[in-house]
């Protein structure tokens, strides 16, 4: 998002720069400034010298009158340029059309022209010319056309705008970017399960297009809330109605033994046994479905981690020695974390009877536990064929198995280690599976320390 932001504030900043180097450039190419401050179709510095001093050459010899007369006879100063001539003395003699009103009142030049000096036989006369534009020029456009012609003003106002367009740059990037950054924390709340996320309270009275998205967002947070309430709804339903038969079912059995007369029948064994199975996927689901519901509350104390994972460990061995697999325990002492033991206790069996299940004969699982200043870090690896990466994220999700799961002698719902990223959840923690080097499955559980 900082990227957006930078972007942004960069884009608009180089079009304000590039608008005003632009404007300044028209200005230079569309008026001629002179160092007098006078600017026009005609410099004053250097064509109005000239010709007022071709009209003083071509009448020198000629008297005063002629001198104003080839000023007044000339179209060109009739009707483009505002001409006076006047003794030294301040009397006027000439004053040409062009810079008066309709109502014959003389107009004002919207900026100063210096009188030319001329010598003549007859004295000392001053012509003053300005172009008819000077009289239309408003002291904005002058103000423009003396910055863009004087450096020192044009870097003093360089040096006031930078700043305050890098300002409004600023301003208007986090008016753009500041919604986009609420949409980004409600994504990843959702994400993490936070249904109840909502982003149109946050973002106001907008009536804007981000608005209408906000509010689109949060009716599609609304529908994904509800499916998943009437999933968690029915996963919780449908498992409590399915204990009631199996319950019947497995009374059935025990009265139709009985009256068979042969209780020893391997028939009424593998109807009790299925009925176990599924009596044990049932809790696993129930167990599931009140580690996802958004009401879920743990009671957290004091637990010993070092203590359950070695007494778990103990308690596995006997499965463990069965299969010819051994467990190599390595647990650093006082790691102690806020929690629910029974519930950890079930999360850490799941994921070492699972290792234990993949592990081949005659090899180990490790279980090793350290602590550091913040965190305890449990790690239980196999030695077995591992998962696919592309499977590795899916391993978590409920019912999820991978293709060795499936043959026959791994037996299993797919369920546990959905239960464990649950329960571990519920204890501000997080659990993670990769690839061990060397090979096997390494599931590692990170849980806060108490303190």
């Amino acid at each position: 998002m900082q990227k957006l932001y930078i972007k942004i504030v960069v884009a608009i900043w180089a079009v304000m720069i590039l608008s005003a180097g632009a404007a300044i450039a028209v200005v230079r190419a569309s008026f001629s400034v002179g160092p007098d401050d006078s600017f026009g179709p005609i410099n004053p510095s250097e064509i109005v010298s000239n010709i007022v001093e071709a009209g003083n050459m071509q009448t020198r010899d000629q008297g005063e009158a002629a001198f104003i007369d080839w000023f007044s006879s000339n179209a060109m100063f009739r009707n483009r340029l505002f001409v006076t001539i006047a003794r030294d003395d301040g009397e006027l003699l000439y004053e040409s059309p062009a810079g008066r009103h309709p109502d014959n009142t003389i107009m004002t030049p919207t900026i100063p022209f210096e009188p030319v000096t001329v010598l003549r036989p007859e004295g000392k006369y001053l012509v003053r010319i300005v172009p008819v534009e000077a009289f239309r020029i408003s002291p904005v456009q002058r103000s423009i056309a003396r910055a863009a012609f004087q450096p020192q003003l044009l870097w003093l106002l360089l040096l006031i705008a930078i700043p305050m367009s890098v300002l409004l740059s600023v301003l208007i990037a986090r008016y753009l970017v500041s919604p986009l950054r609420i949409f980004e924390r409600a994504g990843t709340q959702l994400a993490r399960g936070d249904l109840e996320v909502r982003v149109a309270s946050e973002l106001g009275d907008r009536g804007d297009e981000i608005a209408e998205f906000a509010s689109n967002f949060d009716h599609m947070a609304g529908k994904i809330e509800g499916l998943v309430k009437a999933h968690q709804r029915l996963l919780r339903d449908v498992s409590h109605e399915l204990r009631t038969p199996l319950a019947r079912v497995l009374a059935a059995a025990s009265l139709a033994r009985k009256a068979s007369g042969d209780g020893t029948a391997p028939e009424f064994d593998r109807i009790e046994q299925e009925v176990a199975r599924l009596d044990s996927m049932i809790s696993r689901l129930l167990t599931y479905a009140h580690l996802d519901a958004d009401e879920a509350r743990i009671s957290k104390a004091e637990v010993r981690l070092d203590r359950l994972v070695a007494d778990i460990a103990e308690e596995s061995r006997i499965e463990a020695d069965a299969e010819n697999r051994q467990i190599v325990l390595d647990v650093m002492p006082f790691s102690t974390v806020l929690g629910d033991a029974e519930l950890l206790r079930s999360c850490i069996e799941n994921v070492l009877r699972n290792a234990l299940r993949y592990t081949p004969p005659h090899s180990a699982v490790d279980v090793m536990l350290k602590r550091t200043s913040l965190v305890c870090e449990l790690t239980i690896r196999d030695h077995g064929p591992g998962v696919a990466e592309e499977e590795l994220e899916h391993l978590f999700k409920p019912f999820y198995q991978t293709d060795p799961a499936r043959e026959p002698q791994f037996s299993g719902y797919g369920i546990g280690l959905a239960i464990a990223d649950k329960a571990i959840e519920l204890h501000n923690g997080w659990i993670e599976a990769e690839n061990a080097d060397g090979g096997g499955l390494l599931v590692r559980i990170t849980l806060p320390l108490a303190n």
